[in-house]
């Protein structure tokens, strides 16, 4: 090798970005220095690295690498990214051993310094990764993704950066279909871009036009509609350079689909046993992941080419999760026993949950009609039962009223008895409430199977309306 050659492959090497494809698909919302800074220290980590060290770059070295031209403007902005990145922090996927869904919230940067003046020799920025990054940037053993760091130089967007990258990491499947509202979270987008018209212009034709541009990949999209609207986006991923895809796994192979008409013809060459959108099918697969002809006339006997698609989700998930040591195994196993992929067993699971608080919803109202019914009922048989013992005995009622004056004069609700008359005491329901309870006191013997016959149930009532509540 020459040492010219020799010199390229130097500064190639110390370019390269590698991250974990979390990392790749992390929520954050970066300014576009942030994002170079950021890639920019991640291209210098040292590849036999297992910590994190203090890292410096010059000033002067970012000014140049990216292009920026020469200025204070320029020189303050990315002397005041290390603190910024100290103040972010990054929101990571990972899925529970449950296989629940999550996101991780964890800070960048843990120490940092900046030059306070512009003195030969202090136009530097340092910081250091935090720890808890090791398993996205260092001794990285599953899926991770890999590219040359000058990709990104001509890109004057953030978003156009992020899409690369994402992008980047599911070439080797050479497709991927994400939805809207998956890319709106891992971009931070919040409330800009609302309508998906301002989105797919600023988002994915901005990012269309810049990789095409810029970068050694590229992409065309398909929009897939539910109900009149967008809710996926069909990604196509196009090489512009015939090399490997730089995504790679420490237990998998490179997924590449073939691409010459002669390839496809001799992988999917079935005659008329399958109809063309399943021959088509075969090829995807055939190409990716190695399937025989065999194995999926066999497996696809009965089935749907939305049961196929249906297969080859679900093991881009697998891939994804870095759970796919054999994809070929997995495709013919989610085909023939028709797994579904998450976020259709999801969207099941979602239906399936209205459903049961739809019922749960009924059972309440038809508790809480029969509870409000006996409540309703026992209060009319106590006023009875009241009305029956006063027309015996006209002095129960003042007996109870004066019990009950006598109880609020050494309270502080004094003011409630004072002066009042039988009717005051009649129209006041705080005080129409304890002389009926003083009342049941005072025959007790009379009220309690009374009461009995219904609170029983009440009770039952109440118990199960709070389980429905809480569950």
């Amino acid at each position: 090798m020459t040492k010219k050659a020799s010199e390229n492959n130097a500064i190639l090497n110390s370019t390269l970005v590698v991250t974990s494809n979390d990392l790749v698909l992390a929520k954050y919302n970066f300014s576009l220095w942030q994002k170079r800074v950021f890639n920019y220290f991640v291209s210098q980590i040292d590849k036999d690295a297992r910590e994190f060290m203090m890292q410096r770059v010059y000033v002067s070295d970012l000014i140049r690498f990216f292009n920026a031209g020469d200025g204070k403007e320029v020189y303050d902005i990315i002397t005041n990214i290390p603190k910024q990145l100290y103040n972010l922090s990054l929101k990571i996927p990972y899925v529970t051993e449950e296989g629940f869904h999550r996101y991780g919230e964890m800070r960048i940067v843990t120490r940092y310094t900046k030059p306070e003046d512009r003195e030969p020799g202090n136009a530097y920025i340092e910081f250091k990764f935090n720890d808890d990054l090791k398993p996205h940037l260092l001794e990285l053993k599953r899926r991770f993704s890999k590219y040359d760091l000058h990709n990104i130089v001509g890109l004057q967007s953030t978003h156009s950066i992020r899409m690369f990258e994402i992008l980047k990491s599911y070439e080797y499947q050479g497709e991927v279909r994400l939805e809207v509202e998956y890319l709106k979270t891992v971009l931070e987008l919040g409330d800009k871009y609302k309508l998906y018209a301002d989105f797919r212009r600023y988002v994915i034709d901005r990012s269309k036009e810049d990789l095409e541009k810029y970068c050694d990949i590229s992409f065309d999209y398909r929009e897939i509609k539910k109900s009149r609207k967008v809710d996926e986006i069909h990604f196509t991923i196009k090489r512009h350079h015939a090399t490997q895809p730089e995504n790679f796994s420490a237990d998998e192979e490179t997924l590449d689909e073939p691409t010459s008409s002669a390839d496809r013809a001799g992988r999917g060459g079935m005659g008329e046993k399958l109809s063309e959108v399943m021959g088509q099918l075969l090829t995807r697969v055939n190409g990716w992941w190695g399937v025989s002809e065999a194995e999926f006339l066999k497996r696809t006997k009965g089935k749907t080419a939305d049961d196929v698609e249906t297969a080859i989700d679900f093991t881009k998930e697998k891939i994804k999760e870095g759970k796919a040591n054999n994809p070929a195994g997995i495709f013919l196993e989610a085909l023939t026993k028709g797994f579904k992929t998450y976020r259709q067993h999801h969207a099941g699971k979602q239906a399936q949950n209205r459903e049961q608080k739809k019922a749960q919803q009924a059972q309440l109202e038809r508790l809480k009609k029969e509870y409000d019914t006996l409540c309703e009922e026992l209060a009319n048989t106590i006023n009875q039962q009241i009305r029956h013992l006063v027309e015996q005995d006209p002095s129960v009622t003042e007996r109870a009223i004066a019990q009950v004056t006598t109880q609020f004069e050494a309270t502080k609700r004094a003011h409630l008895v004072k002066n009042k008359t039988v009717e005051d005491f009649r129209q006041n329901p705080i005080l129409r409430d304890a002389v009926i309870e003083t009342i049941k006191k005072m025959f007790q013997q009379t009220f309690m199977p009374l009461e009995q016959r219904y609170t029983i149930r009440i009770e039952e009532l109440k118990q199960q309306m709070q389980r429905i509540v809480t569950s």
